[in-house]
């Protein structure tokens, strides 16, 4: 299980590593035992298709670099859209 200092960090580099395509949103979520990275498959449907490859090669960079840090991290699409932020 994550500690609470791995799970900070893993929120940082959430944070850090800027998605290649701006409005990208990705939520981290936390369950015990693993970490994983949220998206939204709508969002994702608007991009073309070299977006979408870069998107790609972002997650997986940020999914290695948390690995690094000692927490499991998987993908998790969701279906709709993203929650509305104010």
């Amino acid at each position: 299980m994550a500690t609470l200092k791995q799970l900070h960090q893993a929120d940082q580099l959430v944070k850090v590593m800027k998605a290649p395509v701006r409005g990208f949103i990705i939520d981290p979520v936390s369950y015990p035992g693993h970490y994983a990275l949220r998206f939204y498959e709508n969002q994702v449907r608007g991009y073309s298709t070299n977006e979408k490859v870069a998107l790609a090669e972002h997650l997986f960079k940020l999914r290695d670099a948390i690995r690094s840090i000692g927490i499991g991290c998987e993908f998790e699409g969701v279906p709709g859209d993203p929650p509305n932020r104010r």
